[in-house]
């Protein structure tokens, strides 16, 4: 079976992901290979030769880096699928912020 194409990002932010949830990490600037069209918060990709999941609001898609269309760094519904298997979404655990004094 061939595989699916990868289309190439560039993070616009850095990510420092957990790895317990199978996230990954990487600094801005970083290259990020990604199977395009995925939808979600959450997308499966591979950086620096980990795989793992990463928001796609911190990437951008590279001109000429076999981007399909429809596989642009804005998040769809969720549950997205890559080479037809079902990945598990990770759990977000988001921390309060410190509200700024008056």
């Amino acid at each position: 079976m061939a595989s699916q194409p990868k289309a190439t990002y560039q993070a616009k932010h850095p990510f420092q992901g957990n790895t317990a949830q199978s996230q990954l990490s990487f600094a801005a600037g970083a290259t990020v290979h990604a199977a395009p069209n995925q939808s979600g918060a959450w997308w499966w990709g591979s950086c620096n030769g980990r795989d793992g999941w990463f928001p796609p609001a911190y990437v951008q898609p590279v001109a000429g880096g076999n981007r399909m269309p429809g596989g642009g760094g804005m998040a769809g519904t969720a549950g997205g699928s890559v080479r037809g298997m079902q990945q598990p979404q990770p759990q977000l655990q988001l921390q309060p912020q410190p509200q700024p004094q008056p």
